[in-house]
């Protein structure tokens, strides 16, 4: 239980003597500081100590509740509560600071953090920019798709070739090209007269 915020449930609430109501402790602290002697001793005399059996039952606080016992005054009742109120306070803050470091040395150690124990520099990691990036998915696109480069060097290649073809039939000499022509009309007519189931002496 938090002594510091926690509150007493409705049905454990503190009734002074004066009609007040105290749910924590802290409330109690700043009651007593005001409280009338005779409100006191209504709750803590030879016979009965209120206040002692409210913090001891309650809040489970036998360190507070002991000195609240020995208390004879609502002023030395305060200053008890005082006293435990900031070694809680205290306690608290101790606990926050160790969660705090054990927090920061499970973090991972970062390359400024590194150089600042070792001494020695991290190495630097290249970035990857946007256009690092680019040139990789057109690289996989261009795998993926055919080569246009490839197939326009081979159209001109082919275009090359028709080329040397015509300027070899060009420096042929006339008679060879004339022969060549009679031989393709032979041929030609032979086919036809065979289609036309004729068959002349050539």
């Amino acid at each position: 239980m938090d002594l510091l915020e926690n509150l007493a449930n409705p049905e454990k609430f503190f009734y002074c003597a004066d009609g007040s109501v105290l749910r924590s402790i802290r409330e109690l602290g700043q009651k007593l500081e005001t409280m009338s002697s005779q409100a006191f001793g209504s709750h803590a005399n030879s016979h009965k100590n209120d206040f002692h059996n409210w913090v001891r039952d309650v809040f489970q606080d036998n360190e507070l509740a002991g000195e609240l016992l020995q208390a004879r005054t609502p002023q030395q009742a305060a200053a008890a509560v005082r006293r435990r109120m900031q070694k809680l306070l205290q306690a608290r803050e101790e606990i926050e600071t160790a969660i705090r470091k054990a927090t920061k040395e499970n973090a991972p150690v970062t390359a400024a953090k590194k150089f600042r124990l070792t001494g020695v520099a991290a190495p630097k990691i290249k970035r990857k920019t946007a256009k690092a990036e680019n040139r990789k998915l057109n690289k996989k696109k261009n795998k993926k798709q055919p080569n246009k480069a490839f197939s326009v060097k081979r159209a001109g290649k082919k275009r090359r070739t028709m080329k040397n073809r015509r300027k070899s039939s060009k420096t042929r000499p006339k008679k060879q090209l004339k022969a060549q022509l009679r031989n393709r009309m032979k041929k030609h007519v032979s086919n036809w007269l065979k289609w036309l189931s004729i068959s002349p002496k050539m």
